[in-house]
């Protein structure tokens, strides 16, 4: 059960609509949001260095943040004010992504929730913004917010039966339930890829996608019961995030759930996991749980 929400803002159109949506799911939760907008120091003393000309003292432009700071707390305010929910605001300053990361962990959120965008060309070829080093690296769920929802109506759950397939679809359930929403349970079948609910023995040629689906079936009841949500559960094959973003877009979902692995330094560098490429091209809001 989530119970605190950390709200990341940073003034723009899209971290409101993502103010909306957390002040929407923490009233229907009954959770508290945790708002937090963090003053990057890094950048700050990058304009003021030896090749900035004729730039503003360190303090003057410090001041100058920590003005529009006050601004965008102003103005996330108001917007959880009007969804009527209990909410503290954390004003920071230093690296952003360390520090939501910490205080996530500190407060013991259980959901940080995100604006996001659609990336164009070059700007999914770029690694390390903000909230792709939060979803890396955080230890609890991350809700990227696109496309401004007005609130959730149907979702889908990816699921290959492992274990963080689990975990995303326990959480989907429980946002499905609060918005009342339809939840859908997608396997994308990839004859390519191991599957974590079919062992080599059960594999009978022609047939392995049919034990696919039974597995998942069966998996995505017993989760379910508690939740007394209506669910379908669908397969369809090729690649796992493309299928995932096609079926989302043409079916109309406005909330992808995914299950994340953590991810060790080596594998941060690589590009074209589930993951990244659902978080970078979906038309809709993605959760990426932990």
């Amino acid at each position: 059960m989530i119970t605190k929400l950390l709200l990341c803002s940073d003034g723009s159109q899209q971290a409101l609509e993502a103010a909306s949506i957390a002040g929407d799911l923490a009233k229907r939760l009954q959770a508290e949001v945790l708002v937090v907008h963090v003053i990057d120091i890094l950048a700050i003393s990058a304009y003021t260095g030896p090749q900035a000309d004729a730039a503003p003292p360190l303090g003057v432009l410090l001041e100058y943040e920590q003005d529009s700071q006050a601004k965008i707390f102003q103005h996330t305010r108001k917007v959880l004010d009007k969804a009527e929910v209990s909410y503290r605001t954390f004003p920071q300053i230093g690296s952003p992504v360390e520090s939501i990361l910490e205080l996530a962990q500190e407060e013991g959120a259980g959901l940080i929730v995100m604006g996001g965008r659609g990336l164009n060309a070059w700007e999914a070829l770029l690694l390390g913004s903000i909230s792709q080093g939060v979803t890396h690296h955080a230890h609890c769920p991350v809700l990227i917010v696109r496309n401004n929802p007005q609130g959730f109506q149907h979702i889908v759950v990816g699921s290959d039966g492992s274990e963080h397939a689990v975990r995303a679809l326990k959480i989907g359930a429980e946002i499905a339930k609060s918005f009342q929403a339809n939840l859908t349970v997608l396997n994308t079948y990839d004859p390519l890829s191991p599957q974590p609910l079919v062992s080599a023995r059960d594999v009978v040629s022609g047939e392995h996608e049919a034990h696919v689906l039974t597995a998942i079936e069966e998996q995505s009841a017993s989760i379910l019961q508690e939740y007394s949500l209506p669910t379908d559960v669908v397969q369809e094959a090729g690649h796992p995030s493309e299928t995932i973003l096609t079926y989302a877009e043409r079916e109309g979902c406005d909330l992808i759930v995914l299950g994340g692995r953590g991810q060790g330094g080596f594998r941060r560098l690589l590009l074209g996991s589930v993951c990244d490429n659902v978080l970078r091209h979906a038309h809709c809001s993605v959760l990426v749980t932990r």
